[in-house]
């Protein structure tokens, strides 16, 4: 699809195929659709081949969605991805600069195995001594075992290492600089990279390295110029985000005379906690080696004014990067406003009860579908919550499972509890057993394992045995023929669970990998048809089935690569690795693409648009998040020493370190602007943003800049922007979801019934019936809860048969009835039959209760014929086993009690 653009952008396309140059432009400018039109005409015009033309972009999604553009519009096939990211480009060349020198083909390393690998490191080192002599480095006193221990230091080590590789320092190199300027830290970091890390990457097989390792391999490649042969150009979308190792590079194909086009924008950075550069956009010339004048877009055809000026004012407060013309464009004044609603509430809950109010209005009432939105948030621990939050008010939502490391999805925990329970001789405890068959694997309800431990008793009893429910639960997994005498649904799901693990041991024995036991228990569970049921559906059910299958995707593609790279390890080694990473991993398994609202993070939207984009939680001290990065191993100052700032110090220690704490707060303070300017600036028509306001916690100042004059905050509970097919004096809560129209016509037809208890005005016959109408409508539609047979009150009873009947009676079956229930049978029978047949919570002291009435029931029966204190002791200490207590000192509190309670009751009975 061909794209009508304005002078700037044919500005663009006008520049000779040989030069270099950069293009920048404000948020919705068009930059993308002129990179894609460039690209185009020099296929198109230039017949240039499609291999010729190399297309980058910082993050792997903004890459998908370009080479989606690309493809739309080029529509010819290519030998290759038609765009990519740098890390992408990087290993291709390192890989042909590899062969060409005869070396180990480079493997790249994730950034969670590369986490994994130093944490396993770090743990060696602190199990062993403290000697020199010993290998261990040495560290300061400030970083200390706890210290070492946590993800912020591993994520600092990792990023100071990266960091000197993008500058070409090597490992001895870096700790000559820590002795010169008196940093202990670097020399313990240089010591550890030198020895531990070196010795295990080179220990590893196929050449294993990490990101910036394989970007410093390219970039010599292309400097031997053994790569990059018959490139025409180098093409750069949102080259804001590209790290130093990335600039490298392509200075080193700038230094070939490969010409390079960059476009973004200094004021829309995602990633610079990552390393991201804005500033490059500015110092173009420092990369191609020539002045190059930009080129700047002045027309913005994302928004209208409302969203620009709300851009605008944010984009005011950062720093210029070095640029700053971009700032002057502008919407048509032909296009619409737009809106910007701000929200404040004082709990979260209502928080985001009015971005999902606002919403399904743009859903509703202006026909946006739910995948032309995304929710926006700081952090990614938010992101679940927030997700799950607004399917609660009926917004569909999806995630990416990147967004959070794969231990702590829940899902991927049950599938590790069946691999550790299916471990050679693993002992089963009771807990463990009851919460397995319960859990997400085994798929019993609470109401069928309490079936199945009361089946497994009676046929314990009839056995002669006296173990409890719990314990012959727990035996059953290890013995499946315990279940396989019952008849019975839950016995069936249970024997399938105890085969499921079986099944595990016997592949665990014969030394199967961790991809093919976790095909065995995906197989051997519930999910497989559970989930492909209930993704058939709508609502919050299905949204939950559709992201536990993405959970399962990357889980399954995290096996996989497992075995293809280190196929000599364990599953135990896996689980190992998965639990103690806590980096999300970038995965490239399938996602769901159902229409629902994406919730996600920044740098998920890079290069991305929505129709309306909510902004959430935007909170003080969430964002901004002004803490520094990098104080542990002091990064900061390392880019400060190699890019030959030193002399810029004033001599006084202490002046500088607060000049220079100072500077990076305002740095922080900068990058977090840039990363609220990108979510903001996606919105095409409407943009959202809340925060929760109270007295335990606090809007972030960002909101303030949001905001204009003439939009209101509200203050009602539902705060919405105005609409012109509304009709005058609605109330604005009028429902807008299946399930709010049916209670609410339910509600309001009652109400025209005279002497209904809800009846507040006169009755309306037209009015009543409307509602009948549409509640009938519904029905037809099978809306839940709109048929009258679903209402509360209106339904019979299931059943008139007996609870225990003549053909029961007849069975020798009967009814026991406990003298301590009579009151409770009198006071709610349906609460006494629910309470009797499902069973109440559990206690100490119930449980203690019941064991008393058993031996009255023994001493009425004659079958208890000796009532001294000894002998009650000893049918109560028989069966003492089957209570459970949560420490130790309980147990021993309760058995002294039970002792006075069983002389008491010899005295009662001996008494009768």
């Amino acid at each position: 699809m061909r794209h009508e653009l304005d002078a700037s952008q044919q500005a663009v396309i006008q520049r000779a195929a040989s030069e270099s140059f950069v293009v920048v432009g404000a948020p919705g400018t068009g930059k993308t659709t002129a990179l894609v039109e460039l690209v185009a005409h020099r296929v198109e015009v230039g017949r240039v081949a499609t291999n010729d033309i190399i297309v980058l972009t910082g993050q792997r999604l903004a890459a998908n969605r370009l080479r989606e553009a690309l493809a739309a519009r080029l529509r010819r096939p290519t030998n290759g991805p038609l765009a990519r990211t740098p890390i992408s480009l990087a290993l291709a060349l390192a890989t042909e600069g590899a062969e060409a020198r005869g070396d180990v083909i480079p493997r790249l390393l994730t950034g969670a195995e590369q986490d994994r690998i130093i944490a396993t490191l770090l743990e060696a080192e602190a199990a062993e001594s403290g000697s020199l002599e010993s290998g261990v480095v040495r560290w300061p006193s400030t970083l200390g075992p706890e210290v070492r221990a946590s993800r912020v230091f591993r994520n600092e080590l990792r990023d100071l290492i990266d960091r000197s590789i993008d500058a070409g320092v090597s490992a001895h190199e870096l700790e000559q600089l820590a002795g010169r300027h008196g940093v202990p830290e670097w020399q313990a970091v240089a010591r550890f990279w030198a020895t531990s890390l070196t010795d295990v990457l080179d220990a590893m097989r196929y050449g294993f390295a990490d990101a910036a390792e394989v970007m410093r391999q390219a970039t010599v490649a292309v400097g031997e110029g053994v790569a990059l042969s018959g490139v025409k150009v180098i093409v750069v979308d949102d080259a804001q985000e590209l790290t130093a190792g990335a600039i490298a590079l392509l200075a080193a194909a700038a230094g070939r005379g490969i010409p390079l086009v960059m476009f973004g924008n200094p004021d829309e950075t995602a990633t610079a906690f990552r390393g991201a550069v804005p500033r490059i956009l500015g110092r173009f010339d420092t990369v191609v080696g020539t002045p190059a004048q930009p080129i700047v877009l002045h027309h913005v055809h994302r928004h209208g004014s409302a969203i620009r000026a709300a851009v605008a004012r944010l984009e005011s407060r950062i720093g210029a990067a070095e640029l700053g013309t971009q700032r002057k464009a502008a919407s048509p004044e032909s296009m619409p406003a737009g809106s910007v609603v701000v929200i404040e509430k004082s709990q979260r809950a209502t928080e985001l009860a009015a971005v999902a109010r606002a919403m399904r209005e743009a859903h509703v009432r202006d026909g946006v579908g739910w995948h032309r939105m995304a929710v926006v948030v700081r952090q990614g621990a938010l992101v679940e919550s927030v997700a799950r939050q607004l399917a609660i008010h009926e917004v569909p939502t999806r995630t990416l499972v990147s967004d959070q490391a794969l231990r702590d999805q829940p899902l991927v925990r049950e599938f590790i509890q069946a691999l550790r329970l299916s471990e050679p001789g693993r002992a089963i405890t009771t807990a463990e057993a009851e919460t397995f068959l319960s859990g997400e694997i085994g798929g019993l309800s609470a109401v069928d394992a309490r079936r199945l431990r009361l089946a497994l008793r009676q046929q314990d009893l009839l056995t002669g045995g006296d173990r409890t429910g719990p314990e012959l639960v727990r035996d059953g997994l290890t013995n499946v023929a315990e279940f396989a005498v019952i008849d019975s649904a839950p016995a069936r799901a249970a024997t399938r669970v105890a085969t499921l693990l079986e099944r595990l041991r016997e592949q665990r024995a014969t030394g199967a990998t961790i991809e093919e036991l976790l095909w065995t228990a995906w197989n051997g569970s519930v999910l497989p048809r559970e989930l492909a049921s209930a993704t058939e559906g709508t609502g919050l059910v299905a949204e939950e089935a559709h992201r536990k299958l993405d959970t399962v995707l990357a889980l399954f593609a995290s096996a996989r690569r497992f075995v293809e790279r280190e196929a000599d390890r364990t599953p135990e080694d896996f689980i190992h690795d998965l639990l103690t990473t806590d980096v999300p991993e970038d995965t490239l398994a399938p996602s769901s693409s159902s229409d629902a609202v994406l919730v996600c993070t920044p740098p998920s939207v890079i290069g991305a648009e929505y129709d309306v984009v909510a902004v959430v939680a935007v909170q003080e001290g969430v964002w901004p998040n002004l803490r520094l990065r990098g104080q542990l191993l002091h990064a900061g100052r390392f880019d400060g020493l190699v890019g030959g700032h030193s002399s810029a110090h004033s001599g006084n220690p202490s002046a500088d370190r607060a000049s220079s704490t100072t500077d990076a707060r305002l740095s922080v303070l900068h990058d977090e602007l840039r990363m609220f300017v990108l979510a903001c600036s996606r919105a095409r028509h409407t943009l959202i943003v809340s925060a929760t306001n109270s007295a335990d916690v606090m809007a972030s100042p960002f909101l303030g800049l949001v905001k204009e004059p003439e939009v209101v905050t509200s203050a009602a509970d539902t705060p919405r922007t105005a609409h012109a097919n509304e009709p005058q004096g609605s109330s604005g809560d009028y429902p807008l979801s299946l399930s709010g129209i049916t209670g609410y016509a339910r509600r309001e037809l009652v109400r025209q019934f005279p002497g209904s208890t809800e009846s507040s005005a006169p009755s309306n016959a037209a009015h009543a019936e409307g509602l009948a109408r549409a509640l009938a409508r519904l029905a037809q539609a099978g809306v839940a809860g709109a048929h009258p047979d679903e209402w509360y009150g209106l339904a019979g009873p299931s059943t008139a048969r007996d609870i225990v009947d003549e053909a029961d009676r007849a069975d020798g079956i009967t009814v026991h009835v406990s003298p301590s229930r009579l009151e409770a049978w009198e006071r709610n029978q349906l609460g006494w039959f629910i309470d009797s047949t499902v069973g109440g919570d559990q206690t100490v002291a119930t449980g203690l209760g019941t064991l008393v009435h058993k031996i009255f029931e023994d001493a009425g029966n004659e079958l208890l014929t000796d009532l001294s204190v000894d002998s009650l002791w000893a049918a109560l200490d028989k069966r003492w086993h089957e209570l459970t207590f949560e420490a130790e000192w309980l147990g021993e509190r309760e058995r002294t009690r039970a002792k006075t309670m069983v002389k008491n009751l010899a005295t009662y009975l001996g008494d009768l």
